[in-house]
């Protein structure tokens, strides 16, 4: 059987209520989702407030808690991880915010778009990404699946069940929108 044959098997097995399949399941996609969150992370050394090892920890373990969700495979796994992901970093910088006053910076590795590294405060990029689900929650979803899940077209195609070339053309908008929005912020 495939890995991707195997995680989906951990997946079915999990929402059985397998918690060894559940545990195989994590230590399985631990060094991708940490190869993620180190990309996520690369913004300046100094300003480091999170870890990538914590960052995957605390997904993990607020993903231990869902109960409800009706697995279908692993780029559908990997999606529920990206925007846990997310909502993990945002949470971190507001806690930290709260605390210092001081902004969490992450770098928004605009390389696989096409540009520069932009470093930008995480508050930032997820207020730009609020603002881009009022125009359309697809281009978010398809942001969330590549950059914090580090799918690939055919996998995100599969989560949002369309065509790669859809998923090429979302991808391509959700960039330049982006690029635009994170150039200038809103007031």
């Amino acid at each position: 059987m495939s890995q991707i044959g195997d995680l989906t098997e951990m997946l079915r097995a999990w929402q059985a209520g397998d918690n060894v399949a559940r545990d195989q399941l994590f230590s399985a996609v631990h060094d991708n989702m940490h190869a993620i969150a180190r990309n996520i992370l690369r913004s300046d050394r100094q300003r480091h407030v999170v870890q990538a090892t914590e960052l995957v920890n605390e997904c993990v373990l607020r993903m231990f808690g869902i109960n409800q969700l009706d697995w279908r495979d692993r780029a559908h796994f990997i999606g529920v991880a990206s925007s846990t992901m997310r909502r993990v970093l945002v949470d971190e910088a507001r806690r930290r915010n709260a605390a210092k006053r001081d902004a969490v910076e992450v770098t928004f590795a605009t390389d696989q778009i096409g540009g520069d590294d932009t470093t930008l405060d995480i508050h930032e990029l997820d207020q730009a990404l609020t603002r881009l689900g009022e125009i359309s929650s697809d281009l978010v979803q398809v942001v969330e699946l590549k950059y914090f899940g580090g799918l690939t077209n055919e996998e995100v195609a599969a989560v949002q069940e369309t065509s790669t070339s859809t998923v090429k053309r979302s991808w391509r908008t959700a960039r330049v929108w982006l690029q635009r929005e994170l150039s200038h912020p809103q007031m």
